[in-house]
């Protein structure tokens, strides 16, 4: 995506900083899919978990968009698409694939 959507190819540091969002992102919201047996809105995540995942979304965000000489920046538009396709993986995706398999009894 990051190659043949965004045209990355000019800049490894671009790309890396790209995957490291999406990585990061991913991670960040699993816990909240996987915390419940059954569809994840069924439980509302404690107070503290949620606000974890939040600053850390706004560390990544504010880190991925300016760079501060730690990483190379990607655009607004790239960190969006990112929130997005995590978003759709881990609640639409891995989240509709848990509830099934444990309607199967494949649960944990």
């Amino acid at each position: 995506i990051g190659i043949h959507y965004f045209h990355m190819t000019s800049s490894v540091g671009v790309m890396n900083t790209f995957f490291f969002v999406a990585i990061m992102l991913v991670g960040l919201l699993f816990p909240i899919c996987l915390r419940e047996k059954s569809h994840f809105w069924k439980s509302m995540p404690s107070r503290t978990l949620l606000i974890a995942i939040l600053a850390d979304i706004a560390v990544v965000s504010v880190l991925s968009i300016l760079g501060l000489g730690i990483i190379t920046p990607i655009s607004l538009r790239e960190l969006l698409f990112l929130m997005g396709y995590a978003v759709i993986a881990i609640f639409v995706i891995n989240d509709s694939v848990k509830v099934m398999l444990g309607k199967m009894g494949m649960s944990r």
